[in-house]
C-alpha cells in the first residue's frame, strides 16, 4: 500500500512538472495535457475508491475467519469434555477421578470464555 502511494504521489508530481513546462513554454498542447491529467486524476479516483473496497471486504473476511477459528476453538473443547466426561466414567481410581474432574471444569470454563468471545463478532 506504501509503494502504491509512492507511485502515487511520483505519478502526481511528474504531471505538475509537465504542466509547469507546458504552462511557461506557452505550448500549444497545454489543453491536451489538462485534460490527460484531469483523465489520469478521475481514474486514480476509481482505483482509491476499489481500494477502500477492497480493503473493507478483507477486513470482512478476517473477520469471518476469526469467528469461524473461535467456533472451532469451541467444538474443540466439547469434544475435549466428552472425551474426559467418558473416561470419568470408566475410571474406578478415585485419584484419576478428581483429576479428570478437574480437567473438565478447567475445558468448560474455556468453553464459556470462548462463548462470551464468540458473542462480540458482528457478521
Amino acid at each position: 500500500m506504501e509503494k502504491f502511494k509512492n507511485a502515487l504521489t511520483l505519478v502526481l508530481t511528474i504531471l505538475v512538472v509537465v504542466v509547469l513546462y507546458f504552462v511557461v513554454s506557452g505550448n500549444s498542447k497545454l489543453k491536451e495535457t489538462q485534460n490527460a491529467i484531469n483523465q489520469v486524476n478521475k481514474e486514480l479516483s476509481v482505483l482509491k475508491d476499489s481500494i477502500g473496497k477492497t480493503q473493507q471486504s478483507l477486513t470482512l473476511v478476517l473477520n469471518k475467519l476469526e469467528f469461524t477459528e473461535n467456533e472451532l476453538k469451541i467444538l474443540k473443547n466439547e469434544r475435549d469434555i466428552l472425551e474426559l466426561e467418558e473416561l470419568q466414567r470408566r475410571t474406578r481410581n478415585k485419584e484419576e477421578l478428581k483429576v479428570l474432574k478437574e480437567q473438565i471444569l478447567k475445558k468448560e470454563e474455556m468453553k464459556k470464555e470462548l462463548q462470551k468471545y464468540a458473542n462480540t463478532f458482528e457478521l
